[in-house]
């Protein structure tokens, strides 16, 4: 059944759940947000066929900044790497270090961006089916940006991996939402669901 709009931060190489939704639900229209551009040509290919496709090459900030850097290390790399393809990429590096890499081997590069709200309102956003956060090490923060009395989101999954499940839920139910499973194939996320309540 074709749904409305999905909105994905932090796409990686395009190869995940989001575009298996893409694929079997026809929506009427994808934006991505992947910072780091050398994944554009993978995200492309794995789109292909699916229509209404934007891909934005920028970083998703907590508070309003022009640019930031974002930090990598070829250990998690590179793309043609079929196991490895910069999953880890962070404007926290920190974040690389959860995952054992070892800083003296991080690289970095300037990329644009923005905050969600502003990513929203460039695209004239206010009725999103479904938003995926990925932001690695920074998803909380951003989740709690989002002006919910101005951007109607039913699904919103976000990755729980690194999060406090309490705070999570706490914050997601003050927002009117219920959590459910996620429909990523590792396990590694949850899906909120909003009800919205039409006027009779």
């Amino acid at each position: 059944m074709p749904i409305g709009t999905v909105v994905q931060i932090g796409t990686n190489n395009g190869r995940d759940h989001v575009r298996d939704l893409c694929r079997t639900s026809a929506p009427e229209a994808v934006y991505l947000v992947e910072p780091f551009s050398i994944h554009v040509p993978e995200i492309q290919r794995q789109y292909d066929g699916i229509a209404n496709v934007t891909i934005d090459t920028i970083a998703i900030t907590p508070t309003h900044q022009e640019s930031v850097r974002l930090f990598y290390t070829e250990e998690d790399g590179p793309e043609d790497n079929a196991n490895k393809s910069y999953q880890v990429a962070s404007i926290i590096p920190t974040h690389i270090v959860k995952h054992d890499y070892d800083p003296r081997l991080f690289k970095s590069v300037v990329v644009p961006a923005t905050t969600l709200n502003e990513y929203f309102a460039s695209h004239s956003l206010t009725d999103i089916d479904y938003l995926f956060l990925d932001i690695e090490g920074i998803d909380f923060e951003v989740l709690r940006t989002i002006d919910f009395s101005t951007y109607t989101i039913r699904h919103l999954q976000i990755e729980h991996l690194h999060l406090n499940s309490s705070d999570l839920n706490a914050f997601m139910q003050s927002q009117g939402y219920t959590s459910t499973p996620g429909i990523d194939w590792h396990g590694f996320d949850t899906m909120f669901v909003r009800e919205l309540i039409h006027p009779q």
